[in-house]
């Protein structure tokens, strides 16, 4: 999907709620307090959020981007996407948001179950290997079996964002493409961790932005009060240069980790 890289207000990561009664309860955002729930209508999955008044329409494309790249659960990559107003109360908008994936139903619905099936195995088999059920030994055992279990795909890498993408890759570049194909970029690692940690119960996002000026994706997760940062892509293209596991603000900026301003873990906004 193509995130737009303008100016947001960080505010925003705090502000989903849930919608009004009167709303229709089947798509109401809440999941863990953090991203919209969303209805499986495939091709064109919906939610329903409230909003503060007076946002642009530049910041709600930014933040349903953001709700669309952290919900690991999709197994293709949101190609379009729209809000329609439903309702106003008091200083909050009401929101219907649905997306748009450029495959068909069945293949849609075919590709979730693989990757839920995926995503359960995996997180079984890293509490099996992990040394010890804390977290800081279950995200470095996740991390390690995310980074060594998909090629990377640098061809797939030169067509992001070019509109010139076939229909299997925009599969690939989700957890799907980490977990199923075996063959992703970086918002497919980044994806699969998430959902991952979604199975673990380790407050974790995805964090788009760029790395030096180009483009990337990694994650932020939450330790004790404490952010920290993985970027699997690093370790599964053999970077040497940051030891990507678990690395602070400071060495983020360091090595020109820069993210949207939009771009931020829920729980450092208070959510």
């Amino acid at each position: 999907m193509n995130v737009h890289f303008l100016s947001f207000l960080p505010i925003l990561a705090s502000l989903i709620l849930t919608a009004p009664a009167s709303e229709p309860t089947a798509a109401t955002q809440k999941s863990s307090g953090l991203i919209p729930q969303w209805e499986d209508t495939f091709p064109s999955p919906v939610a329903v959020i409230q909003l503060p008044k007076g946002l642009s329409d530049d910041s709600i494309f930014n933040l349903i981007d953001n709700y669309e790249i952290n919900c690991a659960s999709f197994p293709c990559e949101a190609t379009d996407l729209s809000f329609t107003p439903l309702s106003e109360n008091g200083d909050f908008r009401t929101y219907e948001i649905r997306l748009s994936m450029q495959a068909s139903e069945g293949s849609l619905k075919t590709a979730a179950d693989s990757l839920s099936f995926a995503m359960i195995q995996m997180a079984e088999d890293v509490r099996r290997t992990a040394p010890s059920n804390l977290p800081q030994d279950l995200l470095n055992t996740a991390f390690q079996k995310i980074s060594g279990n998909a090629s990377y795909d640098y061809a797939l890498a030169s067509l992001s964002g070019t509109g010139r993408m076939a229909e299997s890759m925009h599969f690939d570049r989700t957890a799907y493409g980490a977990l199923v194909t075996k063959n992703t970029v970086c918002t497919g690692y980044s994806r699969a961790l998430k959902g991952i940690c979604d199975q673990l119960g380790i407050p974790c996002w995805v964090i788009t932005g760029t790395k030096k000026g180009i483009e990337h994706s990694w994650n932020a997760v939450k330790l004790g009060n404490q952010t920290s940062y993985i970027d699997c892509t690093a370790a599964a293209v053999g970077e040497q240069e940051l030891d990507p596991f678990l690395f602070d603000k400071a060495l983020a900026d360091q090595y020109q980790y820069s993210p949207a301003s939009y771009s931020i873990p829920p729980w450092e906004s208070g959510s």
